[in-house]
């Protein structure tokens, strides 16, 4: 699936993905905070609300977005300093807010290590922004090629209990979280 509504290039939209869950018209009017590009996968925050689209999105939310990623060979102690020190880009400096090995709290989804991947090939980064293909570029500087990108959280949002191609809505908690972000995000813009 693309994270677009329209795409000649598309095999399958995101309209045309989230009909057999919501219906046709609902599907339409659904819109995705943040994107996974064609070789992602993960959790994406779905909203009818247009409004909340941009200020959940925007780096100034302060939402870190968290993946697991699977390279051929592990990251060590120096990668992972690098990540979160920052490296250049071709569109500027970014950085890694956190940078490790996964960790049982991470909340893998079932089958990602069943895949038959070695543990050791997944690690796990956190990012305050979602630049085009940021995580495959900042592995690629480090000579990590990605081979499978997983987003596990958005904010206070994770991947943990959702089966693929399935939805459930925001749990009180994470909704209050989400709130208060907005909030904050537009005291800041009128401050």
């Amino acid at each position: 699936m693309t994270t677009t509504h329209a795409d000649p290039h598309a095999e399958i939209t995101l309209p045309q993905a989230l009909t057999p869950l919501f219906g046709e018209e609902r599907a339409t009017r659904m819109l995705s905070i943040g994107r996974l590009d064609r070789e992602s996968e993960g959790l994406l925050l779905l909203t009818p609300e247009r409004r909340l689209v941009s200020p959940i999105a925007h780096p100034r939310a302060g939402l870190q977005r968290g993946y697991a990623v699977m390279c051929d060979q592990p990251l060590g102690h120096a990668e992972q300093t690098r990540l979160r020190a920052g490296i250049r880009l071709t569109d500027g400096w970014a950085r890694a807010l956190d940078a490790r090995d996964i960790r049982p709290e991470d909340q893998l989804p079932a089958d990602v290590l069943d895949d038959g991947s070695d543990p050791a090939q997944w690690s796990y980064i956190a990012l305050g922004e979602g630049r085009h293909h940021e995580v495959r570029r900042l592995y690629g500087a480090i000579s990590r090629p990605v081979r499978r990108l997983i987003r596990i959280s958005f904010g206070p949002v994770h991947l943990a209990g959702i089966q693929v191609g399935a939805s459930r809505p925001l749990e009180a908690d994470e909704r209050s979280e989400l709130g208060s972000i907005l909030l904050a995000v537009g005291s800041r813009a009128a401050g």
